[in-house]
């Protein structure tokens, strides 16, 4: 399981169990500053399903590499 923060809130976890998935975070949710982590997955509990969750999730990926090959 891995956690996903905002700052040092925990917004929602992904785990591996024969197919990708993301679980929010109901205390998150229930925050009254709290934002959707993408527009493709809205701010409510429950599960995000491995067609939404991977392609942001390599979006992710995408803006790390980039930042760190400007970067140096």
């Amino acid at each position: 399981m891995t956690t996903i923060f905002y700052e040092a809130f925990p917004v929602a976890w992904m785990t591996f169990e024969s197919e990708w998935r993301l679980d929010c975070d109901s205390s998150w949710e229930a925050r009254r500053l709290a934002f959707p982590i993408s527009l493709t997955m809205p701010l409510r509990s429950g599960v995000v399903d491995a067609d939404r969750l991977l392609p942001w999730l390599a979006n992710c990926f995408r803006k790390h590499i980039s930042r760190k090959s400007v970067s140096g």
